[in-house]
């Protein structure tokens, strides 16, 4: 029984208390184990393969009906490519997480990340992170910033990223 390419099934979290979380897949029935097969947290919009491990994540207590869903095809993978070789082949990427105002930090080969800068978009240094850590999806607050938009540069070992995001 092989699953469609489109196929997702809503994943429903209860948590009574603020904490780390993980979800792994344990055993699969009546699916082909060389099928590709992510969590998908629409939240960050993240795609976790399940084949390089559990997903990690922190949650404030609560009912999530509508933030995770398993799927069988990760649209990130083949969206076309930029011309930054370090989130070509790597990975690397950084979002801003309105709705908890965090900056969300994706690395999913542990690539070593020195600092995180964020420029208003005058070019004004607004904030440095410097405590990176190695996690394939890590979190980090940002403060009460202003709403409008910033330019995120992340300065690894290979050279740095620099991203535009918009803050509501």
């Amino acid at each position: 029984n092989s699953m469609e390419e489109n196929t997702s099934y809503p994943l429903i979290i209860y948590t009574s208390e603020d904490g780390d979380n993980s979800i792994k897949i344990d055993e699969l029935v009546n699916i082909d184990p060389t099928s590709e097969m992510f969590l998908h947290d629409k939240e960050l919009d993240y795609y976790h393969d399940f084949k390089k491990g559990d997903y990690e994540f922190f949650l404030n207590a609560g009912y999530y009906d509508n933030r995770f869903e398993i799927v069988f095809y990760n649209p990130n993978a083949q969206s076309l490519g930029t011309d930054d070789d370090i989130i070509n082949q790597d990975k690397l990427d950084v979002r801003y997480a309105n709705n908890i105002d965090k900056l969300v930090l994706i690395n999913p080969h542990g690539l070593k990340v020195n600092d995180i800068q964020l420029f208003n978009i005058l070019g004004q240094h607004v904030l440095s992170i410097e405590d990176i850590k190695s996690e394939n999806l890590s979190q980090y607050n940002v403060g009460n910033l202003n709403p409008g938009t910033y330019i995120i540069k992340l300065n690894t070992v290979s050279g740095s990223v620099s991203k535009k995001v918009l803050i509501n």
